[in-house]
């Protein structure tokens, strides 16, 4: 008799799935956001729940996976000159929006919770960002993602993604850990940044035109929705060997094939 043996993450997975669908159809009938049904599956079977998932490696993998697409899609419909459009937003309101309310979490934290400066200052921080996945998908929901108010906060939350960066480095820093002074570490941050953004744009402007076209040649829908695949998680895994986000790098590629005449064939597939 043959026996198969179950791999844990397969199992794993078929734990999420039935209890985000079980909480959504719950919630759905309460009138709450889908997004609250799967938070409360994931702490209800996650470790701090039944602990009926425990691989939280692979979970987090599949969960960047989620959120690059989602980013992408995004980027599909804002475009690059409206990403541009967004700087106002991006690096006045968001840096606004994390300094004030860093500042106001910490004054806080030491005063009715008796934190140390430091640690408030790195709690507060920390406690000003958002999820950038889970926001749009909640705009995407209510449809309000073309509201002007929707794309300040988009705006807001690229800011956030890139303080999220700029925090990794500072934390070592203010907890005494050893390593390069804090001015070189940022400096180096930016550095990547900057070589990132020229090696996406230059890829957008010479290569990916060529390569799309070549798949159009062949008529199959089925190697574009490869090419487009392979060419997201590459600017993903391209974003994250810099030190950045894998959604940050898919929302600026999706913003250039935005203005690109193979647009509207990408969203279709």
């Amino acid at each position: 008799m043959i026996q198969w043996q179950h791999p844990t993450f397969f199992v794993e997975l078929l734990v999420i799935l039935t209890a985000s669908l079980a909480g959504v159809l719950l919630c759905r009938r309460l009138h709450l956001p889908d997004i609250v049904a799967v938070l409360l599956a994931g702490a209800a079977v996650g470790p701090c729940g039944r602990e009926l998932v425990r691989d939280s490696e692979n979970i987090r993998l599949l969960a960047d996976l989620g959120g690059t697409f989602l980013l992408f899609e995004l980027g599909l419909e804002f475009s690059l000159p409206k990403l541009f459009g967004l700087r106002r937003s991006v690096f006045g309101l968001g840096s606004l929006q994390v300094l004030l309310t860093t500042a106001m979490l910490a004054w806080l934290l030491v005063g009715i919770a008796g934190f140390a400066d430091i640690p408030a200052l790195v709690v507060g921080g920390a406690l000003s960002l958002s999820s950038t996945a889970i926001v749009v998908h909640e705009l995407r929901r209510r449809k309000l993602i073309h509201r002007h108010h929707a794309r300040m906060a988009v705006g807001v939350l690229i800011f956030q993604d890139i303080a999220a960066v700029l925090l990794l480095i500072v934390v070592p820093a203010l907890g005494g850990a050893g390593g390069p002074p804090l001015a070189e570490q940022i400096g180096w941050a930016l550095g990547r940044g900057l070589l990132l953004g020229g090696i996406l744009l230059g890829a957008a402007q010479w290569l990916l035109p060529r390569v799309f076209r070549e798949v159009a040649k062949t008529g199959a829908d089925e190697i574009f929705v490869r090419s487009t695949l392979l060419i997201v998680l590459l600017s993903g895994w391209l974003t994250q060997a810099f030190g950045l986000s894998m959604a940050f790098g898919a929302v600026i590629i999706g913003a250039m094939l935005g203005e690109s005449e193979f647009r509207h064939q990408v969203e279709m597939n």
